[in-house]
């Protein structure tokens, strides 16, 4: 098993290497302690050189215990049970459903959807408790696994889910596990990825498992990229059970929900793309939604900028602005940096 790493962190490593340092923070922002920092690919460009560069922005969230007093969170499982998930891994689907229910804390916000030629809602969602867990427990060791692969309808559904819960159900993730290709109603990769990149508008990350060598690893990684979660490869189906357990943990350490960040350029400067992570322009500005952020776990973003290069001096390349909540979701918190370049002779 491994996890998918980020290539972005290797090139804004290259970043800081080549510029010699971090964006100045705006007055305002946290100063040393902020989260947010940021890296021209070129500091300086001559007068009159052609101005396309790039600029990084990442998200560096401090190392610390997640609050006690953390809200209650929200998961919603999208099993495949087409008929290639028969025999060892619906079976180990149905042991990991059950031991991640048995960890969930009393509060806690649970559904499972499955698809094969249609999506069915298996299990609506329910709050766990003492009258409802060994239910819940029960009611996944019946799945079976037959028919085609219609997973478009079954991540439908399970965002549905999750979209509704209560705002006190903040922290809000979406595991999908599939061994094979869709092949029912919207197949590719982009449709996928535009449900869960409008999940993530309300929080909602999708961690996508596949199982096996047959999955369609693009679209499992698109869904991934687009809501700021992660991709898992499974070469044993018996590994189901310890990656949703490790998922729960990483979940208990969430520190922040609801992040997003926007990027705003500065007079004379373009945003022509966003290069990594789902992202989306609004206007000229870019809006990059992370979701829940784990305490030191880094979000790398990497944009490409055309810069006016007509006039000498040092001029403001970008503003990037953070935005998140505390666990509960009680109080926003923002913070704010601002990127530079300088045109000399």
């Amino acid at each position: 098993m491994h996890r998918t790493q980020s290539v972005v962190l290797v090139f804004l490593v290259g970043l800081l290497s080549a510029c010699g340092g971090a964006a100045s923070a705006q007055p305002g922002s946290t100063g040393p302690s902020s989260w947010l920092g940021g890296a021209m690919g070129q500091q300086r460009l001559a007068v009159g050189q052609y101005g396309q560069t790039h600029i990084g922005v990442w998200v560096d969230p401090p190392n610390v215990a997640p609050p006690v007093d953390r809200g209650p969170m929200a998961l919603s499982l999208v099993i495949d049970t087409s008929g290639s998930m028969a025999g060892d891994k619906i079976q180990n689907a149905r042991f990991a459903a059950a031991s991640l229910i048995e960890s969930l804390q009393d509060g806690d916000l649970v559904s499972v959807v499955t698809f094969s030629n249609h999506a069915t809602e298996w299990i609506s969602p329910t709050i766990v408790g003492g009258a409802t867990r060994a239910m819940l427990m029960n009611r996944v060791q019946t799945l079976q696994a037959q028919g085609g692969t219609n997973m478009y309808g079954g991540l439908t559904l399970g965002e549905q889910h999750l979209q509704r819960a209560a705002h006190s159900h903040a922290v809000r993730r979406l595991v999908m596990i599939s061994d094979g290709h869709a092949n029912q109603g919207p197949s590719d990769p982009y449709s996928l990825g535009q449900v869960a990149a409008q999940g993530s508008e309300f929080g909602v990350q999708v961690t996508a498992i596949g199982v096996g060598l047959g999955y369609n690893e693009h679209i499992l990684s698109e869904l991934a990229v687009q809501s700021s979660g992660r991709l898992y490869h499974l070469a044993h189906p018996a590994q189901m059970a310890s990656i949703l357990e490790q998922e729960l943990q990483m979940m208990r350490q969430v520190i922040a929900t609801n992040a997003w960040i926007d990027i705003v350029p500065g007079p004379g400067v373009r945003i022509l793309g966003i290069e990594s992570l789902g992202g989306q322009m609004m206007g000229n500005r870019a809006r990059i939604r992370l979701g829940s952020l784990l305490g030191g776990e880094s979000k790398e973003i990497l944009l490409r900028v055309q810069v006016d290069t007509s006039r000498l001096g040092t001029h403001p390349a970008a503003t990037a602005t953070l935005v998140y909540e505390d666990p509960a979701g009680r109080q926003s918190r923002q913070q704010n940096a601002v990127l530079h370049y300088e045109i000399v002779n």
